[in-house]
């Protein structure tokens, strides 16, 4: 598929359009928000999921950013003096947030974990029940990364680019 550079308000009509050609499949789309670190990719998902509502179109929403690994996680990345790398793909519970997406997809809830950036840790009172609907957006540095994992066809990629 072409890259294009759209403006926020087209960016969500496209993803709008894409929607109602496929809506025949019966599937539900997933939209895979990319980009670096403050490219606007949350701000993208807030005025996505509220130019859907307007069109009666319900969305669920799951941050890659509540699947970071706790910072005392050995597995998390670590630059040669130590300090974490939250840039890094291996920065997160990748399995974990693939198994989510996925029964979003089929049709069921799932608890999405709460993460307090402040402490670098996972705080499950922060979490949340997040319920299937037609348009499923994951918003996330390498969210794009996912979509081979993802078990529909109706998946959009887009990249946030400042």
């Amino acid at each position: 598929m072409p890259q294009t550079r759209l403006p926020v308000s087209d960016g969500c009509l496209h993803v709008l359009r894409y929607f109602q050609s496929s809506a025949h499949l019966g599937e539900r789309l997933v939209v895979l928000v990319a980009g670096k670190t403050k490219a606007g990719k949350t701000y993208f998902t807030r005025m996505l999921s509220e130019f859907l509502a307007l069109e009666e179109i319900c969305v669920s929403v799951i941050g890659c950013d509540n699947y970071f690994l706790d910072i005392d996680d050995r597995k998390i990345p670590r630059d040669s003096r130590g300090y974490v790398v939250f840039d890094h793909p291996d920065s997160y519970h990748r399995d974990e947030i693939i198994v989510a997406i996925n029964q979003l997809v089929f049709g069921l809830a799932v608890f999405v974990p709460g993460y307090d950036l402040a402490r670098n840790m996972r705080v499950r009172q922060n979490g949340k029940n997040v319920f299937p609907e037609k348009v499923i957006i994951v918003d996330g540095l390498f969210a794009i990364d996912l979509a081979p994992e993802i078990e529909t066809q109706r998946v959009l990629k887009i990249y946030i680019d400042t």
